[in-house]
């Protein structure tokens, strides 16, 4: 039986020929799809080694943001003890000085005290000067008269 040309001879060595180019085909395909799967396992290996490297990236940043927490707060312990001594320097200077100005106030009224002690010792010393003259001259008198 021949239909257009063809016979069934022709139409098996075809079909045959066509199942063995679908056959390499599927076999192309499989191939295909095997590497594609398999560069997908290269790309999947790939991402979960930068996502555990982003991990560790992310672990060390944490370590770096506590770390800053812990200067920062030592900055503010620092700070904290500077505006405390900077208060007590204050308070002190101002204490000193305080200090400073009862002293000086006291040697001056210390100073005056000698002034009017000195002035007092060299009135008495005059007024015994003159008594000594005095005594001197009747001292002289009473040798006078007792020489005469």
């Amino acid at each position: 039986m021949k239909k257009a040309g063809m016979t069934i001879g022709d139409i098996s060595t075809k079909v045959d020929s066509l199942a063995t180019t679908v056959d390499g085909l599927v076999t192309t395909i499989d191939d295909l799809a095997g590497m594609i799967q398999r560069q997908f396992n290269v790309f999947d290996d790939r991402f979960k080694q930068i996502d555990a490297r982003f991990e560790q990236i992310d672990k060390r940043f944490e370590q770096i943001d506590k770390r800053f927490e812990q200067i920062d707060k030592r900055f503010d312990q620092i700070d904290n003890r500077l505006d405390s001594i900077e208060h007590r320097m204050e308070t002190g200077f101002s204490e000193l000085r305080e200090e400073l100005r009862l002293v000086n106030e006291r040697l001056d009224r210390l100073e005056q005290r000698t002034l009017k002690d000195d002035d007092a010792i060299v009135f008495e010393l005059e007024k015994l000067k003159e008594r000594i003259k005095i005594l001197e001259y009747h001292h002289e008198i009473y040798k006078k008269a007792n020489t005469a």
